[in-house]
């Protein structure tokens, strides 16, 4: 719908102004609260994760709402516990939107690659396998990864914790 345009003449030539109306939308706002569970890895309790490695990252997404579905999108974020660099409070690695019907919990599985929680050093010496100039640091380091709808959720976000070797 395409509203008529507006004139630049004297007031009496102008058409009414409210000749047009547009359709009321609703962006980002939702009829639904989620509960989002804590992160857990899908392979198990592992002690330790090797740097070229994989992980997968299942997190439980609750509908609390009784009677509508509805739609939500997951954020995973890390931190690196200790960093020999500054790097940023969190960091966004992955995000997946996930239709959750009414009362029920669905579980996401993220798959994130240890090497995406890579910092530029443009050392040669601590380079990753196929990334050249990006390191993780000395290893082992720890991470936590944190999952929310958004991070503006602050510290309240729920977190796991994994130790890259």
């Amino acid at each position: 719908m395409h509203c008529p345009p507006l004139y630049t003449f004297a007031p009496a030539s102008l058409p009414p102004l409210l000749t047009c109306s547009l359709p009321t939308r609703r962006y980002g706002l939702s009829y639904n609260s989620f509960l989002i569970g804590t992160p857990v890895l899908a392979t198990g309790s592992l002690s330790a994760v090797p740097a070229n490695s994989t992980i997968e990252i299942d997190v439980p997404v609750t509908n609390n709402s009784t009677d509508i579905d509805g739609t939500t999108v997951v954020q995973l974020y890390f931190s690196q516990d200790v960093a020999p660099v500054i790097r940023y409070q969190q960091q966004l690695v992955r995000y997946a939107k996930v239709a959750v019907p009414a009362g029920t919990t669905v579980t996401v599985r993220m798959k994130v690659k240890v090497s995406d929680m890579a910092f530029f050093d443009g050392k040669e010496a601590k380079t990753l396998p196929g990334k050249p100039g990006w390191s993780l640091g000395p290893l082992p380091t720890s991470f936590t990864l944190m999952a929310g709808e958004s991070a503006g959720e602050g510290g309240d976000l729920p977190s796991m914790r994994i130790t890259v070797v």
